[in-house]
């Protein structure tokens, strides 16, 4: 658990530090060994390993935003200020909404192209 603990306090010194956390590299090292070793796409060849590295990444990549988000709070508690769950809720489904607008319109103009 003290290796555990150890990386925790790492990333969060490092988010502390930097705007934008450099552990979020990380999320690249289970990756390299296909990046390095593989031809072609490492899912077609390695299906398997090439799922677990993926799932290795998005885990890292969950315990990053979260202890990014744990660091923001604490860095907001001071202000009093919270972010209202409506307010958060409306910028993720307009963000989505727009994403999925874009596609549309990318996808029609290729129809139309293509």
């Amino acid at each position: 658990m003290k290796l555990l603990r150890k990386i925790a306090e790492l990333v969060d010194s490092d988010i502390a530090a930097n705007s934008k956390p450099i552990s979020l590299i990380g999320m690249a090292i289970p990756f390299v060994p296909f990046m390095i070793f593989v031809d072609g796409a490492p899912a077609d060849r390695f299906p398997v390993l090439g799922g677990l590295a993926l799932a290795l990444s998005l885990g890292w990549g969950a315990f990053i935003m979260w202890r990014v988000l744990r660091h923001t709070g604490a860095e907001l508690e001071g202000y009093n200020y919270v972010i209202g769950s409506a307010r958060f809720w409306r910028l993720i489904i307009v963000t989505l909404l727009l994403i999925m607008l874009v596609t549309v319109a990318l996808m029609w103009f290729e129809n139309r192209v293509g």
